[in-house]
């Protein structure tokens, strides 16, 4: 008997067959068996093959066509093993699939469905994007595929797969029959799923119109079920809708989160920067007596010829294409895109400048640039504004777009474009009076494109439709209507007979006959208060009273009355997929950008070879002398002096040079092969030229709690700068007499990812940042070696160094060409681990910083230094907004409410205030997540109610916060925590998470959003007044959007907006 019974039905699908038992053969689990079963095909090439299909451990059962589902319970019904994977003829599993699949089966017995990542293959390829599993969504639409993992004995108590499900989505109605018997899912987080897309395959034959059938039959089937878990079913239905308008507003920002936009993104700006480098460099060639010395020595290559490159490599500089241009009546609309180094376009029209769009200085009501970093070297602009002057349909115009960029080279398209007039129609309101029962309005539509119908609403509702067809309407009078007429006038006098409100919404909405539309809103108010006589009587109208029935029973009545909003989640789901299509049309402007890439990567090698060319001649060596004479002996330091003369010595005595050596290494140009297009794991070898590396001492090591350091480090990588971290601990060299290069072997460099390294400097001593602070001459010169050695091998000129503790200040004063900023985020005299010694230094610290940034007021207003700014602490919005496919362990099937609180448990925390509040309340669940270090808990041993969970890593933290139904701040109020801005705040608001915190003054400023305390009592009574309402969207939205605002991001935005203020 096999372990794992692989059932494929086939019908009239042979040519893919092989393919797929194929991947079942090659599986690393070897007890299976593979059923086949031809379910009545009528297709002779599959007929020939499984007739005599003879491959291992496979077998052939032969039906008359009964449809899909009947097609796997015949062949499930012949398996002899304990789980079952259905897999369709022209999909495919990849090798480990079956092997962790059974492991998963076999560990936990609750499980009853195991699934993994997918991709599509055939006519697309791409990841298949399945929604997480939800046990609520799930009831709304499947995002488990049909190849998935369950046991027989399951399939035979639920009965298998309904043959009544004949539009589709057996697999769907399955799955819901093992959930309904309490069946847990889980999914692999590996791609071990392959479905091939044809455009014959099921997904995409599944008609808009059966969609409510396909519903009726699940809720028919499952209605326990559904009726059950009837909240969460509009809970999913809500998400869905925030999903289609946060898709909504990615495309009216313009923006894309596909990974290879961002590679390209990386690409243009690595091209540029290499590209601006050796222009530069050819510049300062051309103008060294070196080259002027190189021209006279050979015949080969004259002046003229580096000047026509020079000429060349600007000619191409910048590249200027327009995507859209469409002139009106009255405006104008321009999109495009420019390339390298851009500050601006200007747009003309008939000579006539317009306005221009510069680069970072978007004003919307005008024009703006697409959000792109800034000095990516792409900049995208979009101009629409009304026009000076008019343009009446079918008028010719010229459009001149100059691009301008940062040293003044020009780029020009000139375009002649043929007015497209009055588009959209225009309408002009003559009158408007409303009376407590009648309407009248009048006006007038404009288009030159002829109007068809006018549309007037009332409190939303459709009270009369004017159109070109008709001289009237019920209820309303018109003047006469023009067919085809691009100036058409309406009267409408309407009786009103069920509103009785005082002021009322009027909507008038024009429609041409281009399809084209326009709304005019007006709020008016009844002029008098008696009602309109008919024929000697008052018109009254009574609204029914309608009974609240509850919604279980609502389920009762017939499924097409009763339960829409099943058919409106594919509306949405067509909404969401739009959307992705319109983000993926996007898309089609970086393909573009490929082209430019290309001719931008062309013309770089031809420049490299080239110039490759030069190096290899005598004369290029004679200018690497004198550069070399300039840079290492005549401003060089003290070390590059010593390599001079060593360069010297070993070219007399005619040794073997090192590699640091090599005069080469001062030619003003460097080789480097440019990769295109390659995958986050590869590393770019161009790395973008900015006017300074990052060095950050820190006060924890990287790998510690993710904190502020980390998180600001991050912001400057991603901004394209080349970030060094240094540990907190050193390589100690226990010698008197070390040299530079044994220093230099022995400093320890970890690269974390593209363009972020960890260092472990060297020193003679072991030194505690917390407690001690550098004195020992040897200390100082074997760290200075060590920073030399790192500013050498990574070729580093200029650097801002961002200081965390004092106990680095008398080594960040020795660095040269080096901009120093005291990032104060803490009271470091409040921590019991840090001595008056270290702590001195700050004093000096705060003198000498060229800029200070605090992370709250108070702390703010202790520095006396001028150059300061206030620059809170901030979250990372993406990483806790998203809920988590699965809770923590901890927090599954646990009692509720649960009050959480992650971080450091330690001296700021209020273990007596915490105690009272859980003693309290012993029906609450109390969550600490973090270390406890520092702080004795033993009078919590004996509250049951309290669950410690240890230290968490960050990545695994939401997955421990989206648990929480309340989230807690319980700090001692001391000089230490008065100055603090708890970043914790800023992640338990971006996943919409209730706070109640001590009361601090860097959180008083957020209330009435946070809810604050000070004593066990309040506490207690804040939180169940935050349980009445833990599903307050409008609460939930305020406090997503105050963390949106609030980011890491962001906050690195004003630090280089300071930086460049202040420093540069």
């Amino acid at each position: 008997m096999a372990k794992v019974s692989v059932v494929i039905p086939c019908y009239n699908q042979g040519e893919y067959i092989d393919e797929a038992v194929d991947s079942v053969l090659s599986q690393t689990c070897g007890d299976f068996e593979i059923i086949i079963v031809n379910d009545g095909s009528t297709d002779e090439n599959t007929l020939n093959i499984l007739k005599d299909y003879s491959k291992p451990k496979t077998k052939v059962l032969h039906t008359i066509n009964q449809g899909l589902p009947q097609a796997r319970n015949n062949g499930i019904k012949e398996a002899s093993g304990e789980y079952i994977l259905p897999l369709d003829a022209d999909d495919k599993i990849g090798h480990e699939y079956m092997e962790k699949a059974v492991k998963i089966l076999d560990k936990d017995s609750e499980i009853g469905i195991v699934y993994s990542r997918a991709e599509v293959f055939g006519s697309e390829q791409s990841e298949w994007n399945l929604p997480d599993y939800s046990p609520e969504r799930i009831l709304l639409e499947n995002m488990i595929f049909a190849s998935g993992f369950f046991r027989k004995k399951d399939w035979e108590r639920v009965g298998g797969y309904r043959s009544v499900m004949k539009y589709g989505c057996e697999d769907w109605d399955f799955w819901l029959s093992l959930i309904e018997i309490k069946k847990k899912v889980y999914r692999i987080p590996e791609v071990l799923f392959y479905y091939r897309v044809r455009k014959d395959s099921m997904v995409r034959l599944i008609a808009k119109e059966t969609i409510p059938v396909i519903y009726e039959q699940l809720i028919e089937n499952h209605r326990t079920l559904y009726t059950d878990n009837v909240k969460a079913i509009f809970g999913s239905y809500r998400d869905m809708r925030e999903e289609v308008f946060r898709l909504s507003e990615k495309c009216m920002a313009g923006k894309n989160t596909v990974e290879e936009k961002n590679i390209i993104i990386e690409n243009q700006k690595n091209l540029i920067a290499q590209l601006l480098e050796k222009e530069k460099a050819l510049e300062s060639i051309y103008n060294s007596y070196g080259w002027r010395i190189y021209c006279a020595s050979i015949s080969t290559l004259p002046v003229s010829y580096i000047l026509n490159l020079i000429k060349k490599v600007r000619a191409h500089h910048i590249l200027l294409k327009c995507d859209r241009v469409e002139l009106f009546y009255d405006s104008i609309e321009i999109s495009g895109w420019a390339l390298t180094g851009i500050e601006r376009v200007e747009i003309y029209l008939d000579n006539m400048l317009l306005d221009k769009a510069v680069y970072g200085l978007p004003r919307p009501d005008v024009e703006k640039v697409y959000p792109f970093l800034k000095d990516s070297g792409t900049a995208g602009f979009y101009f629409s504004s009304k026009l000076p002057i008019l343009c009446p349909l079918g008028n010719n115009h010229i459009i001149k777009i100059k691009g301008i960029t940062y040293e003044g080279r020009k780029r020009e398209i000139i375009t002649s474009v043929i007015s497209k007039g009055i588009v959209k129609p225009v309408i002009s309101l003559t009158d408007i009076e409303l009376y407590s029962g009648s309407l009248e309005i009048s006006g007038w539509v404009v288009s030159d494109y002829g109007i068809d119908r006018v549309e007037i609403y009332l409190n939303n509702s459709l009270i009369a439709c004017p159109d070109t067809n008709r001289t009237s309407s019920e209820g309303a009078r018109l003047y006469p209507f023009v067919k085809n007429s691009d100036k058409s006038g309406f009267f409408l006098f309407a009786l009103l007979y069920k509103e009785k409100a005082v002021e009322y919404n009027v909507l008038v909405k024009a429609i041409g006959l281009n399809g084209e539309r326009t709304e005019m809103k007006h709020t008016v108010t009844v002029k008098d208060s008696q009602l309109l006589l008919t024929n000697g009587k008052t018109d009254c109208y009574t609204e029914p009273v309608r009974a609240k029935s509850d919604i279980k029973e609502t389920l009762e009545i017939p499924v097409s009355n009763g339960f829409d909003v099943l058919s409106k989640s594919k509306e949405l789901r067509e909404d969401i997929q739009k959307l992705t299509i319109e983000l993926q049309k996007k898309d089609i402007i970086i393909q573009e950008q490929k082209e430019y890439i290309q001719e931008y990567r062309d013309y770089l090698n031809q420049v490299e070879e080239n110039i490759k060319k030069a190096s290899f001649t005598k004369g290029w060596k004679l200018m690497c002398l004198v550069r070399r004479v300039n840079e290492e002996l005549l401003k060089g330091s003290f070390i590059q002096k010593k390599n001079f003369f060593r360069w010297i010595k070993n070219k007399l005595l005619k040794r073997p040079l090192p590699e640091e050596l090599e005069l080469l290494q001062f030619s003003p140009l460097h080789f480097k092969t440019l990769k295109i297009y390659e995958t986050e794991s590869e590393d770019f070898s161009v790395t973008i030229k900015r006017d300074y590396d990052l060095f950050r001492f820190p006060l924890i090591d990287w790998d510690y709690r993710w904190q502020r350091p980390q998180h600001m480090s991050l912001q400057f990588v991603r901004y394209g700068y080349r970030v060094f971290y240094f540990s907190i601990t050193t390589v100690v060299i226990d010698k008197d007499n070390a040299t530079y290069e044994e220093i230099g072997k022995e400093v320890k460099i970890k690269k974390l990812q593209r363009s972020l390294w960890e260092v472990k400097l060297c020193s003679k001593n072991n030194m505690n940042i917390y407690r001690d602070i550098i004195t020992d001459p040897l200390d100082f010169k074997y760290l200075l070696w060590s920073i030399d050695y790192i500013k050498e091998r990574f070729n580093i000129l200029n650097t801002i160094t961002i200081v965390d503790l004092p106990f680095w200040t008398d080594l960040v004063l020795k660095l040269d060409r080096n901009k120093i900023i005291y990032d104060c985020m803490d009271y470091h005299w409040g921590f019991a681990g840090n001595s008056s010694n270290m702590l001195s230094r700050e004093t000096f610290l705060l003198e000498k910083a060229d800029l200070i940034i605090t992370s709250s007021q108070g702390l703010f207003n202790r520095v006396v230094n001028s150059n300061k700014i206030l620059l809170r602490n901030g979250g990372e919005y993406e990483h806790f907004s998203q809920k988590p496919a699965e809770l923590a362990p901890e927090l599954q099937n646990i009692k509720r409410p649960v009050i959480g609180y992650y971080g450091a448990i330690s001296e700021w925390f209020d273990i007596k205030l915490f105690h009272e509040l859980a003693r309290r309340n012993s029906d609450w669940t109390f969550i600490l997540v973090g270390s406890t270090f520092g702080c004795d808990t033993s009078c919590l041993d004996n509250l049951r109610n309290v669950i410690f969970t240890g230290e968490k890593s960050y990545e695994i933290l939401p997955s421990y916060l989206h648990g929480f139904d309340v989230c807690i701040i319980p700090f001692l109020v001391n000089e230490l925590t008065m100055a603090t801005n708890p970043v914790k705040i800023y992640e338990y608001l971006s996943a919409g998470k209730p706070v109640v915190s001590v009361r601090l003054p860097e959180v008083e400023i957020m209330s009435p959003m946070i809810r604050l305390a000070s004593t066990a009592e309040e506490f207690e009574e804040a939180i169940r007044n935050f349980l009445k309402e833990v599903d307050d969207l409008d609460a939930i939205s305020r406090r997503k959007a105050f963390a949106l605002l609030n980011t890491w991001q962001m906050r690195f935005e004003k630090l280089e907006e300071s930086i460049n203020k202040f420093l540069l």
